[in-house]
């Protein structure tokens, strides 16, 4: 009888674990692999594609503005090379307002669920763009359906990234609510330029993650240092836990970094 009880326990467990798992969403292409750039028969290392992604390039004859290159050898001269990189390519994206990628999903912003949006980001090389003002930006941001409109954004300032290593950039989006008008509706990825031309940001490993929890671990609307109390008597459990903001089976740095991001906003219900 223990025997059973234990495995009963076990079993409820197990299925706790599963429905608190956060989700890491399908990102076409997310890292840029597709097609395989041949170094022998492409001396520039460079495409003007990047396929499963919406390209809105503002030079309509060449393409110049977005598409895929091939990391360099870390040895090549040329010091370009990205030594952080996932897989061998990367998408560069000009910096002038108007050049853009884009990323319809399969799934669908659910309602109680929030979130985030992750990219890692560098400038290129050659190219950089502005980091003095007039500054060039990168916007990272949400848009619901066929509407591309972003309804969501943040906005990478040229003077935050470093030369040949990427740095993480995150979008988070709290939690959907049934009178937001992209609940329901296909989520939407976009990666815009915003500034003036003449420099390139250097893009890679695009994921989107999407969680059954909310901050608000009290339930009385507003995220405080009541929930941070909650969070903080779970700090490093491995065990299920509505602290575990992050479905990964962890109360860590992660889910504190979620819990800041809604710091004393109140539930919108």
């Amino acid at each position: 009888m223990t025997s059973l009880r234990c495995l009963t326990g076990l079993g409820i467990l197990a299925g706790l674990l599963m429905t608190a798992q956060g989700a890491s969403l399908f990102v076409a292409n997310h890292s840029f692999e597709i097609p395989i750039i041949d170094p022998v028969q492409n001396p520039f290392y460079a495409i003007p594609i990047a396929p499963f992604w919406t390209e809105l390039d503002l030079d309509p004859l060449y393409s110049s503005n977005t598409g895929t290159f091939l990391n360099t050898d870390p040895n090549s001269p040329a010091g370009d090379h990205i030594f952080n990189a996932d897989g061998a390519q990367l998408a560069f994206l000009n910096t002038a307002s108007g050049n853009a990628f884009l990323q319809t999903l399969s799934s669908v912003f659910q309602v109680g669920h929030s979130y985030r949006l992750l990219v890692d980001v560098c400038p290129s090389t050659r190219f950089p763009p502005r980091a003095q003002e007039p500054m060039d930006y990168l916007s990272i941001g949400f848009y619901a359906g066929a509407d591309a409109n972003d309804f969501h954004t943040i906005l990478v300032p040229g003077s935050a990234i470093v030369r040949n290593y990427l740095r993480t950039f995150t979008l988070y989006l709290p939690t959907v609510q049934e009178s937001d008008p992209w609940a329901g509706k296909a989520i939407g990825i976009s990666l815009r330029a915003v500034g003036q031309g003449g420099g390139y940001w250097d893009l890679d490993n695009v994921r989107v993650y999407e969680y059954p929890h909310q901050p608000d671990l009290t339930s009385d609307g507003l995220v405080n240092l009541a929930d941070f109390a909650v969070l903080a008597e779970d700090w490093l459990k491995q065990t299920w836990s509505m602290s575990d903001l992050t479905g990964d089976g962890l109360v860590d740095v992660e889910d504190l970094i979620l819990l800041a991001d809604l710091w004393l906003q109140q539930d919108s219900e």
